[in-house]
């Protein structure tokens, strides 16, 4: 019975799509309070925009939720999206923290656009503004799964010496 008054949020794209447009428009219009989200829902908006052209329906029309990347149905091939499957993480041995000392190393927006060489995926071990290492389709009403922790340092696996947090 309590499914009924507060129905599980686990599928929130189940949730979505027998949602009405005003409670769509509710839910974005409440999440685009915060200013991040805002961003990413109007660079959102452009992508659709730009994909739009021609007679295309709308309907057709999709974003990655992997890749950011607007496409349509007869666009996603298995190769199509680029992405990371990892994590973003401190790289401590990049030149990009020589002249800071350690309380002044840490993760958040700020840091990572203004130092993106200091931040590394930790699927691949390369720089945060490295294009995406695994090839696969377009992900739409899903999200990526979540990275499996390296049980290896990355020298042994052939990558760049991980970076170990002190």
């Amino acid at each position: 019975m309590a499914d009924s008054v507060n129905p599980p949020t686990r599928n929130i794209f189940a949730r979505i799509q027998n949602a009405t447009d005003h409670e769509l428009r509710t839910v974005l219009s409440g999440l685009c309070a915060d200013e991040a989200t805002r961003k990413e829902a109007m660079e959102m908006f452009s992508r659709l925009e730009k994909l739009k052209g021609g007679d295309q329906p709308p309907t057709t029309l999709h974003i990655c939720l992997n890749c950011k990347a607007s496409y349509s149905a007869g666009q996603n091939t298995s190769d199509a999206c680029r992405y990371h499957p990892g994590v973003v993480d401190i790289n401590h041995e990049s030149e990009a923290w020589e002249d800071c000392d350690p309380w002044q190393i840490y993760d958040d927006d700020e840091m990572r656009e203004e130092h993106p060489e200091g931040f590394m995926w930790t699927c691949c071990y390369k720089p945060l503004d490295t294009a995406g290492c695994k090839p696969a389709f377009h992900q739409q009403g899903g999200a990526k799964a979540p990275a499996a922790s390296p049980s290896l340092p990355a020298d042994e696996k052939g990558g760049n010496k991980r970076a170990r947090r002190s």
